[in-house]
């Protein structure tokens, strides 16, 4: 499926992304786009997100990255469910859940973006591995045997 999001990608962005592309849709393709663009992309079939108005954007408190655990039935996996709350501490004010982890997850994803202005593709791809980790860390946070 096509995909479609704001460029100048944030942390609510790069964790929809991850989240899209390691469990909801694996073959995802996912476009970067000004906002100008969007519309255009989503009247030919694509699925916007993190994005003002649609379905999965913020709402009542919660992230893009929820809505779309929610729709899809991933709530129930308590790592992902976790990972959500810790990715709503680091795209919002962090009232909601009070996750300690979020700050330090926005903080993160900053250092990529100072590290490469502009470049949605080299902080997609730096922020890669730091949301593979924060899953882990989160499975190992709900999995007894871990």
């Amino acid at each position: 499926m096509k995909w479609v999001t704001r460029e100048d990608v944030r942390i609510g962005r790069i964790c929809c992304s991850w989240l899209i592309s390691e469990k909801v849709d694996p073959g995802a393709e996912i476009a970067y786009l000004p906002g100008s663009e969007i519309e255009h992309h989503v009247e030919a079939g694509a699925i916007p997100f993190h994005v003002q108005g649609v379905e999965f954007d913020h709402r009542d408190g919660k992230t893009p990255f929820e809505a779309i655990l929610e729709h899809h039935g991933l709530r129930d996996d308590p790592a992902l469910d976790l990972m959500g709350r810790i990715v709503n501490g680091a795209d919002t004010d962090n009232t909601l859940y009070e996750q300690p982890e979020g700050p330090g997850l926005r903080a993160i994803s900053e250092g990529y973006r100072a590290l490469h202005p502009g470049d949605d593709p080299a902080i997609l791809a730096g922020m890669r591995p730091v949301v593979d980790a924060l899953f882990a860390y989160c499975e190992s946070h709900v999995s007894p045997s871990r």
